[in-house]
């Protein structure tokens, strides 16, 4: 959702700029600016790319379930989220409410069912999880590629540009070289 956001704005970014008093009116200040949206942009890519690790995470706890004893796939799971969550909090990047959601979700799950009759039925968990949080998740990340490509294909017109009045200066630099002095 942040980055869906953020991507809106950086294609609107031209036109915001434009409002505004604190256009690039030289190199420095554009360096300026720059460098300001990036700082901006950065915790909504952060996020993205946490919304994809917690698809993985839940991709991997719902094939542990199928291929391990169940017992052990519970055991093993749960501690592989656990291990996740910690991890991003030494990390000092905490879970976004949905992922830690997402997370807790699929833990409760679990913890129900060893309290359940031994040894657990996984079938109607790993449904559950897939139908819950695999889907949701999935559609998240898929959902954020998209909108990670449109910001990609804008960072790509700002190179573009960007290239083109390197090789104009460029030109400029070489035609007043060859002026010969009087």
């Amino acid at each position: 959702m942040k980055t869906a956001v953020f991507a809106a704005l950086l294609l609107a970014a031209p036109t915001l700029f434009a409002q505004y008093p604190d256009q690039a009116r030289d190199l420095r200040d554009a360096q300026r600016l720059l460098g300001n949206l990036f700082q901006q942009l950065k915790p909504a890519l952060d996020d993205a790319q946490q919304t994809a690790d917690t698809l993985a995470l839940i991709a991997s706890v719902h094939k542990t379930l199928v291929e391990d004893p169940p017992l052990m796939a519970v055991d093993k799971a749960l501690e592989r989220m656990a291990d996740f969550i910690e991890r991003a909090e030494k990390a000092g990047k905490p879970l976004s409410r949905e992922n830690f959601h997402a997370i807790k979700l699929v833990q409760q799950l679990l913890s129900d069912t060893k309290l359940g009759p031994q040894p657990p039925d996984l079938l109607p968990i790993r449904e559950k999880i897939h139908h819950e949080n695999l889907s949701e998740l999935q559609r998240r990340v898929v959902n954020n590629q998209g909108t990670l490509q449109s910001l990609k294909e804008s960072l790509q017109r700002l190179d573009y540009v960007l290239n083109e009045t390197i090789t104009g200066s460029t030109r400029a630099v070489g035609a007043s070289v060859t002026i010969s002095k009087p």
